[in-house]
């Protein structure tokens, strides 16, 4: 029996040291600065993007990743593993379709080869956390099927919930109207957001940002599983001071000591600015 690879794109926000650490191979979306475009993560980390984000007179935009790219891959790993492709979701990026077509065709070549193509159906680490997971088993030899069902029970139960500080970024990728982003503006209000049905969507909102961290904290208390063993993950966007803020507030209202802090990269940076806060964990 073959062993497992697991490949995921970029906009799962894992890093190229904890992709080595789990033997998990990343895909790059394209960042589009102007006539310059980066590969996420391989050429272009969050350091280095919101540094560009800063300097930059306008808003960057985002490629999904070729159809070649993907088969490339695929040519790397099919004679020695079963392939496991683990996307960002479907109704937010085209990159599960081309992974799917890429696959197709592929396997007119060679019908030997063995990919299944996943629908992390979340953002950045509310489906990098799946990554970890399938590496994990992959790295003991589970095999593909036993590693497919254990992704489809963790995308049911992965929740991320996610604060930004400028909502110009958000209106203009269609996420609020115009009228909710001056509203907003004017009157200090924060959404808080989420990812339901693969899609970002308004979850609550408060004014003022010294109110948000206790109302990530309230609302994740509201629908984590307790009973699940499982890490947190603070996701922040350029903004270490608001990580040891959303850190007091955990402590303050909870028992959790299981924490990981992780970057917010390039392709939702780009969708959200620089400031961006947020808490991801399994869900009841």
């Amino acid at each position: 029996m073959k062993k497992v690879k697991i490949l995921i794109d970029s906009t799962s926000d894992i890093s190229l040291d904890m992709a080595k650490k789990y033997n998990i191979d990343i895909l790059g979306q394209n960042i589009i600065f102007g006539d310059e475009t980066f590969v996420e993560t391989l050429e272009l980390g969050p350091k280095e993007f919101y540094k560009k984000l800063e300097e930059f007179d306008s808003i960057p935009k985002t490629s999904q990743i070729n159809i070649t790219k993907i088969t490339e891959k695929y040519e790397q790993y099919y004679k020695d593993f079963d392939i496991i492709f683990i996307t960002i979701s479907s109704k937010a990026s085209g990159t599960f379709q081309s992974a799917n077509i890429a696959k197709d065709m592929f396997l007119e070549e060679h019908p030997d080869a063995s990919i299944d193509v996943f629908d992390g159906y979340n953002l950045s680490i509310g489906y990098g956390r799946l990554g970890f997971a399938a590496a994990d088993m992959a790295n003991e030899g589970k095999q593909k099927d036993e590693i497919l069902e254990k992704l489809e029970y963790l995308k049911a139960k992965s929740e991320v919930l996610f604060a930004v500080d400028d909502l110009n970024y958000l209106q203009k990728g269609g996420r609020i109207s115009p009228t909710a982003k001056i509203l907003g503006n004017v009157l200090d209000i924060k959404p808080i957001l989420t990812i339901k049905d693969g899609l970002v969507t308004n979850c609550d909102k408060v004014r003022g940002e010294k109110k948000v961290y206790s109302k990530l904290v309230e609302l994740m208390m509201s629908n984590i599983d307790l009973d699940e063993k499982q890490t947190v993950y603070i996701l922040h966007g350029n903004a270490p001071d608001k990580v040891e803020k959303l850190k007091e507030k955990i402590a303050e209202m909870t028992d959790i000591t299981d924490i990981k802090v992780n970057d917010v990269g390039a392709s939702v940076g780009t969708n959200t600015g620089a400031g961006v806060i947020a808490l991801s964990y399994l869900k009841k």
